[in-house]
């Protein structure tokens, strides 16, 4: 490998010449050690004995052309002398990338220095290691030395997400009226549809195919639509699949039933077409957003992992990283309930304030330090991400909640856990902030006294950075307008939470609260929907 054998095309396309080198040495016209190659390209073993150089030798003229193409030098100066040259490149160390690039990254110029060194079991270990390690500074957002994953800075395509696959849909249903029906109304949306009548049909076309949504009718020959639900969610086929169940029997609590064996969403049968295509296309959107994110959050800890091989600069480099995936999932709590934008953002700055006046309280000076107010502060938009699993029409509704539906909002702070839970077990185990994002999004709705949910916690069991998001999140609700009922003013907000909600929150910091209320009129009125 040397730079006159790489080549550029007119589609930019790079292409590697001259391979005449690698053949074996069968002609009579050359002997076997005879010096071949270009000096300031050629591992030193190579100048020693060519029959010697191995996979550690293309390493070393690999490293020697990514210098030359980042400074314009050879690693070693040119001599007129061919034996002067050779005397350098067996017996003196490589010049350095950074004695050319001062700014170069420490851990690209010690990888460079690593591929030219002259002992070849010093060297990276395979041309794989190679190029594990420049993959960092081969990235589309490694511009100007950089890992650029500012939130405001990503790629609106995910790596891995293919825009223009169309999604697939499959209709278990015994009926072959009613899924003709489905089938021509989905095709509508560019949908690809595969039909079933029963649930053994249905498992082979799950395993074969990449179903993304699941339109199940409960009551089939030999096997009820809820068995098959169960073992889709004790085995899934694949992450995220949705299941739509859909039944003619459409009880009151058909829509409780079918949330709590494992469905996403229910569908009354018949259903309007309009109905059916929206709550379809609903499942798909929700799908699409947690597969992006499963996928973001790869990516994230690809890039955590390819930092820590430099200290220095991986603190930033991974603070940008989480929060570029905080920003992602706050985005998908957004994208579930309208106008909430400004009130995450006023959550954010409340925090500040009363942790400042927390702090002074017995006991709380060793809790709030900058790092908890600053994770605090990144993580409290997360509290109501849960309600990506709630159905349309219950986070959005404009009157009051039933009981039923009331019981069904309130799993949200379950299923917001257990996002984080999965976003923790399968990649973030070294993202600490994810605890204290769990802690919020679970027990932001758990009372002093206990009578919260969805655990029951009580007292100081309840988790600080929840304790105060509590306060944060009541004081700011009361202060919205909502669809069924008009904001309130400050001064009512505050007389509630001081004299009319009993046993709700922590004593200290409602009095922190008390202390700093002034500072949350202004910045609600600063940012006022």
């Amino acid at each position: 490998m040397k730079p006159s054998n790489i080549l550029r095309n007119e589609q930019n396309q790079i292409k590697l010449v001259d391979f005449g080198l690698a053949r074996q040495f069968t002609s009579t016209k050359t002997e076997p050690r005879c010096l071949l190659g270009s000096i300031e390209f050629m591992a030193p073993e190579q100048s020693i004995d060519p029959t010697q150089a191995r996979e550690a030798a293309d390493i070393y003229a690999l490293g020697a052309t990514l210098f030359w193409l980042l400074t314009g030098h050879t690693p070693y100066p040119r001599e007129e002398s061919v034996a002067r040259a050779l005397y350098r490149l067996q017996n003196e160390a490589p010049r350095r990338l950074r004695d050319y690039l001062p700014n170069a990254p420490r851990e690209l110029d010690e990888l460079i220095a690593r591929m030219l060194a002259r002992h070849p079991d010093e060297r990276p270990d395979s041309a794989r290691v190679v190029m594990q390690a420049l993959a960092r500074f081969a990235a589309p957002m490694a511009a100007h030395w950089e890992m650029e994953t500012r939130a405001d800075a990503l790629p609106l395509q995910v790596a891995g997400i293919d825009p223009e696959r169309k999604p697939s849909i499959l209709i278990i249903d015994d009926e072959p009226s009613y899924r003709r029906m489905v089938r021509a109304s989905l095709e509508t949306i560019g949908a690809i549809c595969y039909e079933a009548e029963d649930g053994i049909t249905a498992m082979d076309l799950i395993t074969e195919k990449p179903i993304d949504v699941i339109l199940l009718d409960l009551q089939m020959p030999n096997v009820h639509g809820y068995d098959i639900l169960r073992a889709l969610r004790a085995h899934p086929p694949r992450p995220y699949l949705k299941v739509l169940i859909s039944s003619g029997r459409g009880s009151s609590t058909e829509l409780a039933q079918a949330l709590e064996n494992g469905a996403d969403d229910f569908i009354p049968k018949p259903a309007p077409v309009p109905q059916l295509i929206a709550q379809v296309q609903h499942a798909l959107r929700l799908k699409d957003a947690q597969d992006r994110l499963d996928q973001l959050a790869r990516h994230m800890m690809t890039v955590n992992k390819q930092l820590e091989h430099s200290l220095q600069t991986r603190d930033a480099d991974v603070r940008r990283a989480e929060d570029a995936l905080l920003f992602a999932m706050a985005k998908m709590a957004e994208m579930r309930e309208t106008g909430i934008h400004l009130h995450l953002l006023r959550l954010q700055k409340y925090v500040g304030c009363l942790c400042e006046r927390l702090r002074e309280e017995p006991g709380w000076g060793e809790i709030i330090n900058k790092n908890f107010v600053t994770d605090l502060e990144r993580c409290i938009p997360l509290h109501d991400v849960g309600k990506v699993g709630l159905p349309d029409e219950l986070v959005n509704k404009t009157t009051t909640l039933t009981e039923e539906e009331r019981r069904i909002m309130e799993t949200h702070t379950i299923i917001g856990s257990n996002l984080i839970d999965a976003v923790a077990h399968s990649y973030g185990k070294s993202l600490e902030f994810l605890s204290l994002a769990r802690a919020i999004i679970r027990h932001h709705h758990e009372r002093w006294d206990g009578r919260g949910y969805p655990d029951r916690l009580a007292g100081e069991d309840i988790p600080a950075a929840a304790r105060i998001a509590t306060v944060l999140d009541v004081y700011d609700s009361l202060r919205r307008p909502r669809p069924y009922r008009p904001a309130i003013s400050h001064a009512q907000a505050v007389r509630l939470m001081l004299f009319e909600s009993p046993g709700l929150f922590d004593p200290a910091i409602l009095k922190a609260f008390t202390a700093c209320q002034d500072q949350f009129q202004q910045i609600y009125d600063s940012m006022r929907e």
